[in-house]
């Protein structure tokens, strides 16, 4: 406020909020790819202490989606971003520095031989340990949109509250804004995204509503399996639009398999007028080892 009030009217400061930065990757025999350094902290990612498990906040696999988008995009800025392929949860990343300085981490991003548009991708901790892989598909423009995900019927009544059982998530996390309900087939519900949220950033993807399909694969397979359930791994997350949008955003998940531990699902991201934003396929749900009831 000080700041704002002292000094000459006409100094004009612009500030620019940067992606990662880059560097030339220090494996000489790789020298085409390029290494990102990113971290998390209250600082940076305050809304991340509502994603906590047992009182310690996990990074999110949006987050880490969005980081490889962003990854990708800055080593082709001549291409658009079309899609992340096989991104997988190899070990989950515990940010036990939040509150202390932070976590550091590094994305790593190197051409596939072959095939110059798209991109393997790598998050490794300061440690060098592997936590992500995901593949980046780029092209000259991104594709033209389908259809929705056709909603799931007969839609029943969610019977608990949306959360507190099957969902861990706090206030800053809670982007479920209706549930219409859930079936054996799926469900359907109405989302928050990053722009509503007043989540800073210069995204790349919308990580509150990607996030919030994720919860709602989350209740269904807890409707079908019984017990709470994490997304494991996304077969791929498909972008339609290159900007995040403002207003509800409708969410349909699509079972595909069950099995007895395993769920697998379709989800889809449309805008009010039902315009397709976005989509996840072949997401990989597994009940979490604990399968006693939930505390209510």
């Amino acid at each position: 406020v000080a700041e704002l009030g002292d000094g000459d009217l006409d100094t004009v400061e612009v500030i620019l909020e940067a992606s990662p930065t880059a560097s030339l990757s220090p494996d000489p025999r790789d020298p085409a790819a390029l290494s990102f350094d990113v971290s998390a902290s209250e600082k940076t990612h305050p809304y991340l202490i509502d994603h906590s498990i047992d009182d310690m906040p996990v990074l999110p696999a949006v987050m880490v989606l969005e980081w490889f988008s962003r990854a990708a995009k800055a080593a082709r800025p001549d291409l658009q971003l079309v899609a992340c392929h096989d991104l997988r949860v190899l070990r989950g990343v515990r940010l036990e520095g939040f509150h202390d300085g932070g976590d550091g981490f590094t994305v790593f991003c190197r051409p596939e031989t072959g095939t110059p548009t798209r991109y393997q991708l790598e998050l490794r901790g300061a440690d060098g340990t592997l936590h992500y892989t995901a593949t980046a598909e780029l092209a000259a423009q991104l594709s033209s949109p389908g259809s929705p995900l056709d909603a799931p019927a007969p839609l029943t009544r969610f019977p608990h509250a949306i959360y507190g059982r099957e969902l861990f998530h706090g206030p800053q996390f809670q982007v479920i804004q209706s549930l219409d309900g859930v079936a054996d087939s799926g469900a359907v519900a109405t989302l928050t995204g990053v722009r509503d949220r007043g989540w800073r950033g210069p995204w790349c993807l919308d990580v509150a509503a990607v996030d919030g399909g994720l919860q709602v694969a989350v209740l269904w397979t807890g409707h079908v399996l019984g017990g709470r359930a994490l997304p494991t791994s996304i077969g791929a997350h498909r972008l339609f639009r290159s900007s995040c949008t403002q207003g509800p955003i409708r969410c349909t998940v699509r079972g595909a398999t069950v099995a007895d531990s395993k769920a697998v699902c379709d989800i889809s991201f449309a805008d009010a007028e039902g315009t397709l934003l976005s989509e996840l396929r072949g997401v990989e749900l597994h009940l979490r080892p604990d399968r006693t009831e939930p505390p209510r």
